[in-house]
């Protein structure tokens, strides 16, 4: 078989895999984001047997199996349908809602986020298939792993019940605060709304300006302002909140019934908080001189470091972050089959034999006694897990770079490893740096307190407090980069330390 070609708002799965640099890749969608230990070992075993041995958790908690040939590819397919992972290749989302790997287990969430997540795929159900690839509903119950921005709709605690906000331009329009029991309703007859709308909008493309007008008024439609008329497009997810709102929903004055940290509509900017810091109660990320808007529900710092502490093992190793829940980090998400079996042997001999995919892109074991725990942390890190919350590599985020894409023009991830050191200050300060092989910035899409993008020269344009996309400040060489960062510790002092830098 041939992989298709890539084009825009195509996410790839296991029947249609998308070709890479290193061969194809295949993403697996676990539902919930959650493995057996028996799908686990068979996950590794694919890898190994059927591609190069090495596996990405992605920022969705999917997972991807890497080097995957024409030839081997059928044999994957098999491997999956054995353990049940096969999915359909619906024209829809994989996975229509996003969760913490902690949903359902988190004695600091305020609800239960995997049986909401679970209701809403229920009424959503078949007209999934009329929305977007990349479309998903974040359902955060306010636990001790915040979900970042970058959901088409997402839904928080709030006084009363639960806030839900649709996307639309660079932020988000919230509607009033519903009661828990009514949430999946809402959120389903948003959905309807932005499906409607889109069928609207593509049945527009490319119709005369006052045809188009005709039809939007004679169908009591979204008016033109909201869809470009005589334009292509399909109603794109930042257009989310007026068509969710179109489908009868109302959106709030200000921030009334809402949590603090909540970004609203027009804001440019986030500034997700490094997971170490929001897991282990520690302060947000540290502004960068733009504008930054903090992301989620705040997490409940004082309850977490004091009543919890003790109990939950907060002051152990990396990501024991509640009763019983062990959150092993991977650099940069990749994965190699050993560790992947290593972590479902783990499950079993301690655990419920189950894992979770985190969206932090790392590997949970739930259901753990704190003797467990550190068992395995000592057996994990020499496996190459991260297991101490102070490592500067859980401050760095790299795509998989040259050779394994095709795209890439520098090796973002041993780039990354190289820095490591250098950014332990600004690590410890709570910041965010993105190493991107190319301007797709695919591994990290939002702001990021420094952004560092290869170029084919073999340097790196230098962002500070932006994204891979936007213009740079500098172009130097990594050495030079590695230097500056040892002698910043202040997030804010980025611009500053290479805006006044020669290319």
């Amino acid at each position: 078989m041939s992989a298709p070609s890539l084009r825009r708002g195509w996410c790839p799965g296991a029947r249609r895999p998308m070709e890479t640099g290193d061969g194809l890749l295949v993403r697996v969608h676990p539902p919930r984001g959650i493995l057996s230990a028996a799908q686990a070992r068979a996950l590794a075993d694919a890898a190994e047997a059927c591609g190069n041995g090495l596996l990405d958790v992605t920022a969705r908690g999917n997972l991807q199996i890497r080097g995957v040939s024409e030839a081997t590819h059928p044999a994957v397919l098999e491997r999956l349908s054995a353990t049940g992972l096969l999915e359909g290749e619906a024209e829809g989302p994989y996975r229509l809602t996003l969760v913490s790997p902690l949903a359902g287990i988190d004695p600091a969430e305020a609800f239960d986020a995997a049986a909401l997540a679970a209701e809403i795929e229920e009424l959503v159900g078949n007209a999934a298939s009329g929305l977007p690839a990349k479309f998903h509903v974040a359902v955060d119950g306010g636990g001790a792993l915040p979900l970042e921005p970058g959901a088409d709709v997402w839904i928080a605690p709030a006084e009363g019940g639960v806030a839900i906000g649709l996307a639309e331009g660079d932020g988000y329009a919230w509607v009033a605060p519903v009661p828990l029991a009514e949430a999946a309703n809402r959120v389903a007859r948003a959905v309807e709304g932005f499906i409607r709308h889109r069928g609207d909008a593509r049945r527009m493309r490319n119709t005369p300006p006052e045809a188009a007008e005709a039809i939007a008024t004679a169908t009591a439609r979204t008016p033109s302002s909201s869809f470009p008329v005589g334009e292509g497009g399909s109603a794109k997810p930042r257009r989310m909140g007026r068509a969710g709102r179109a489908f009868g929903e109302a959106e709030i004055d200000g921030r009334d019934g809402l949590p603090p940290g909540l970004p609203l509509r027009g804001k440019r900017r986030f500034a997700p908080r490094p997971i170490r810091h929001a897991a282990y109660g520690g302060a947000p990320s540290s502004p960068t001189g733009k504008e930054n808007v903090s992301v989620g529900p705040p997490v409940p710092s004082t309850r977490l470091r004091g009543e919890a502490e003790h109990a939950f093992g907060l002051d152990r190793a990396a990501g024991f972050i509640a009763k019983g829940a062990l959150l092993l980090a991977l650099p940069f998400g990749r994965a190699t089959a050993k560790q992947l079996r290593a972590a479902a042997g783990w499950s079993v001999a301690h655990g419920a034999g189950e894992l979770r995919l985190s969206f932090t892109r790392g590997v949970l074991i739930p259901h753990l006694t704190p003797a467990a725990a550190d068992s395995i942390i000592a057996e994990a890190r020499a496996l190459g897990f991260v297991t101490d919350p102070a490592d500067p590599r859980l401050a760095l985020v790299a795509c998989p770079g040259a050779p394994a894409c095709g795209r890439a023009h520098s090796a973002a991830p041993q780039d990354a490893l190289a820095l490591a050191e250098a950014v332990r200050p600004l690590a410890d300060a709570g910041a965010r740096i993105h190493v991107s092989a190319c301007p797709k910035g695919c591994a990290h899409p939002r702001t990021a307190d420094l952004t560092l993008v290869g170029r084919a020269d073999g340097r790196y344009d230098v962002i500070p407090g932006g994204t891979a996309g936007e213009a740079p400040v500098a172009a130097l060489p990594l050495p030079t980069i590695a230097a500056i960062l040892r002698r910043t510790s202040d997030p804010r002092g980025l611009a500053a330390a290479f805006g006044d830098h020669e290319t």
